[in-house]
């Protein structure tokens, strides 16, 4: 078996996180099959991993914080990282 490296990109929406992915690619990252496609608001694509979107989202709407909300800025609840 050989090793892989694995790229982690992280950041917040619209913190151009889609264009470094893309650059990425073009110089040979592998990215997956399983990008959000691209849309009407998005024509060049962008490039996060469905199913870690939805992970994302659902734990902000577990916490009342939508990322496209007035809550969404509001800091994280007190030990939120120990509830279930």
């Amino acid at each position: 078996m050989s090793a892989r490296n694995i790229i982690v990109l992280l950041g917040m929406h619209r913190s151009g996180t889609s264009l470094t992915m893309s650059m990425l690619q073009a110089l040979g990252v592998e990215c997956g099959d399983r990008l959000i496609p691209a849309g009407r608001s998005n024509e060049e694509g962008f490039w996060e991993h469905s199913e870690i979107v939805k992970v994302q989202e659902n734990l902000l709407a577990s916490l009342r914080r939508v990322w496209h909300g007035p809550q969404g800025t509001h800091p994280l609840p007190g030990g939120w990282l120990q509830t279930r």
